[in-house]
């Protein structure tokens, strides 16, 4: 991996130093709850662009649908680990996330992706829009 699309050292070393090393690979360790923030923050994202309006944003809205808290969804990742994830919806039930459709319960290829896009330079932010 080229220095450009290296993951910020700094970025890394505070997040290590907030965790027992013994429980980074663990169950519920650092990587299962970054995919899980990843995943919720790409959700958002997601209904960000469905809605067309960001959470707390005080612009016009285009129509009547609006966020309508979330939802708790078990998915399972490429990996087979079961995770508890918060997924957004709507007032109007039209939300369908497409990085992880309703009704289906395992993600595969996640991680690739998302590493393939980082990889690529695409940022964490244009990461969320896709």
């Amino acid at each position: 991996m080229s220095t450009k699309h290296k993951i910020n050292d700094q970025l890394i070393e505070e997040l290590i130093s907030q965790v027992n090393p013994d429980e980074v690979l663990s169950k519920d360790g650092l990587f299962t709850q970054l995919k899980k923030q990843i995943i919720e923050k790409m959700l958002e994202g997601e209904i960000d662009h469905e809605l067309g309006y960001k959470r707390h944003s005080r612009e016009e809205k285009e129509d009547g649908n609006r966020r309508n808290g979330n939802y708790e969804r078990t998915i399972i990742d490429k990996g087979g680990s079961e995770m508890m994830i918060e997924v957004p919806r709507d007032r109007n039930g039209e939300y369908d996330p497409k990085l992880a459709p309703k009704g289906l319960r395992r993600i595969e290829g996640f991680d690739d992706q998302v590493i393939s896009m980082y990889a690529r330079g695409i940022t964490m932010s244009e990461i969320q829009g896709h």
